[in-house]
């Protein structure tokens, strides 16, 4: 690790991932192979720690390991007592089927935590559905899939293995589950193995798959990278060759991974084998991932219209490790067979108009729509920039876009960077008295509306401001919304929207059981949403500002941001308890 220069491109923990423990002593305790481990794991650990490393083990959440050795269901307390006093900082539990899974990781997580030693604990239940509950279970990562092979493409999951891309669309569908504390895990890296395997992966129905080649190792890291998933090297690092230890320590890359906005990368576009992946970064930059899954070289090219930005960026290949030339609409390459190109880039000049302490400065993927009645300009015309997608960050004018009303009384319709409202638009403005509805529809990846998402605006401000958040492909997940009151009006706000094709969770948990109810909580109190599966979701969400902070002579502004379990208030920028 220290000698191959792992250590200083961050890698960190050394991990036994199968120790083999064949008996327990009179106590109860592992009794470590004397042949493997002549020294003892307290030994063991204390020279890993002496190199600036920390220090892993495998075991299984059940009584046995997929090995045939054995596991720790029954001595959670009395293992996770043996690896603290070994110095062991990292735990990783293989799968628990004696009982409900959640309930023995659950027990686990919280025997490690009694030991008060910190001890990282990665939750192995083979992509079945630990990413609901595994947080909560006191989980650092959970795995997202069974075990990984080193094939580029499996067609089905197996129990020899899935492929790097079946990997990869299994884990991409989960991105609103990971961030800062927990993360999908679709198992270690298998890059540079081929270099000490066989000439090929065979699977259980006896199919011949070759082993990945070095362009595919590197699609296979970089895709890891942009994912914000778990970066564990199973390869010989002793002896691997140079194109290897060059993808495995690519600090630019490894960078991302390491982004501390933790914001997994989804896909922008896809055209058929082609596409372009977004991965929002904590400086404003963006990642940008182009992967060509097909069998020969494309020439691709990254849209600002589909990344939903604007203006001039610089462009820098980091595999190449150079720049590449600033760009204003797009920037295009050729893409070889199985190759993913790994851009950064780099606003080079952005405005700045947004209002100084707003609660908005942390908002995630908003739209801003902001007084109807006192814009001119062209009518029917709004003109709406900025990323719609959960977890990106708008800035400046993004946040300050402006509408009028359309001629024909449509408002808009979103089609890549920009809202064009007005003649044309799908849907029809709604205006009775005290009340507007507007309608916004989006379109998927491959270019097919979705369905509409609606939003209202409440009784007492029909001509108000509106902020709403299209969580474009993560429906329903950390969106916040935004209104104007004035006195002790509630603010009312109603949603309707259904996940794209390719998502898998149209059913939402509750504590990790499945259930049609979406539950958050206002001032610590439960409430809940009834939602269906499958199908559209709608409901209306009424919260009541509180009567200190409201006067009658002045508008407040009211953000209200939903964050995966919890609903927050701000008035007028200001927290509300």
């Amino acid at each position: 690790m220290v000698a191959s220069g792992m250590r200083d491109a961050g890698y960190q923990y050394i991990m036994l991932d199968e120790p083999g423990f064949r008996e327990r002593d009179k106590d109860g305790n592992f009794i470590p192979d004397s042949k493997k481990y002549p020294s003892g794991l307290k030994a063991l650990g204390d020279y890993i720690h002496a190199k600036g490393l920390k220090f892993g083990i495998y075991t299984d959440a059940q009584a046995r390991t997929c090995g045939g050795f054995l596991g720790s269901y029954g001595h959670y307390e009395q293992d996770a007592k043996q690896f603290a006093a070994w110095g062991v900082d990292y735990v990783k539990a293989d799968w628990g089927r004696d009982r409900p899974a959640e309930e023995l990781y659950t027990e686990f997580a919280h025997a490690l935590r009694g030991t008060g030693r910190p001890i990282y604990f990665s939750v192995i239940h083979w992509g079945m559905g630990s990413h609901h509950w595994a947080r909560k279970a006191g989980g650092h990562t959970w795995r997202t899939t069974y075990d990984v092979c080193n094939a580029w493409y499996t067609l089905v999951d197996c129990n020899t293995g899935v492929g790097c891309l079946k990997a990869v669309d299994q884990t991409e569908a989960l991105g609103h589950f990971a961030g800062p504390g927990g993360w999908n895990d679709p198992d270690m890296l298998v890059v540079g193995t081929s270099y000490h395997e066989k000439k090929y992966h065979v699977t259980h129905n006896g199919q011949k798959l070759p082993l990945k080649n070095d362009v595919e190792d590197r699609s296979h890291f970089s895709l890891w990278c942009l994912l914000c998933s778990p970066l564990l090297a199973s390869n010989d690092i002793r002896t691997m060759p140079d194109v290897v230890r060059e993808t495995l320590t690519n600090k630019e890359v490894i960078a991302l991974n390491q982004d501390p906005l933790g914001i997994p990368a989804w896909r922008a576009q896809k055209l058929g084998d082609l596409e372009v992946w977004k991965k929002p970064l904590a400086d404003g930059d963006i990642a940008i991932g182009l992967l060509n899954r097909g069998d020969k070289t494309a020439r691709m090219t990254a849209s600002w219209r589909v990344l939903d930005i604007a203006g001039r960026w610089k462009v820098r290949d980091l595999w190449a490790g150079r720049d590449l030339g600033v760009f204003e609409s797009e920037y295009g390459c050729d893409v070889g067979s199985h190759e993913t190109v790994v851009l950064r880039l780099s606003r080079i000049s952005a405005a700045d108009s947004a209002e100084a302490g707003s609660p908005l400065d942390d908002a995630v993927a908003v739209w801003h729509m902001a007084d109807l009645t006192g814009r001119g300009g062209t009518a029917g015309q709004l003109a709406l920039r900025g990323d719609v997608a959960v977890g990106v960050p708008l800035e400046g004018a993004d946040r300050q876009a402006s509408l009028a009303r359309g001629g024909d009384g449509h408002v808009a319709q979103f089609d890549g960077g920009y809202l064009i409202a007005g003649e044309g638009a799908p849907e029809a403005l709604h205006l009775s008295g005290d009340k507007m509805t507007f309608c916004i529809r989006l379109r998927d990846p491959a270019g097919k509306w979705d369905v509409p998402l609606f939003a209202r605006h409440a009784p007492n401000d029909p001509f108000g401001k509106i902020l709403y958040a299209a969580a474009l492909n993560k429906a329903m997940v950390g969106f916040p919304q935004w209104n104007r009151i004035k006195e002790d009006k509630a603010v009312e706000f109603l949603w309707r929207t259904t996940p794209l094709e390719d998502r898998v969770h149209a059913k939402y948990y509750n504590e990790g059981k499945p259930t049609n109810w979406f539950k958050f909580v206002v001032d610590g109190e439960a409430k809940h949403d009834q939602v269906t599966e499958g199908d559209f979701v709608a409901g209306v969400l009424r919260l009541q500002a509180p009567t200190d902070l409201i006067g009658p002579d002045r508008w407040h502004d009211i953000v209200v941001r939903f964050n995966r379990a919890k609903l927050e208030m701000f008035v007028d920028g200001v927290a509300v308890d």
